[in-house]
């Protein structure tokens, strides 16, 4: 079971956010989170589409942000 696997070794400490696209994705990531008896990051609802999420991170400036490119989209 997914909360047993993760109950002693937190894979989150070093975690602050996790940046999941509004709608059904983030709402599958939350529900699947709930099961996990570990402290987990802030979950983030962000907008679909690069400059839907650029203009996002433009407008919430409240630190650094590393993005981590894994659907090959230029940004």
């Amino acid at each position: 079971m997914i909360s047993e696997t993760y109950q002693n070794d937190n894979i989150f400490k070093k975690i602050e956010f996790i940046f999941v696209p509004k709608g059904a994705e983030y709402r599958a990531i939350c529900r699947g989170l709930r099961r996990i008896n570990a402290q987990i990051p802030l979950i983030l609802p962000i907008p679909m589409g690069v400059n839907a999420f650029k203009a996002y991170l433009e407008t919430n400036q409240g630190g650094s942000v590393l993005n981590v490119n894994l659907t090959g989209m230029e940004m």
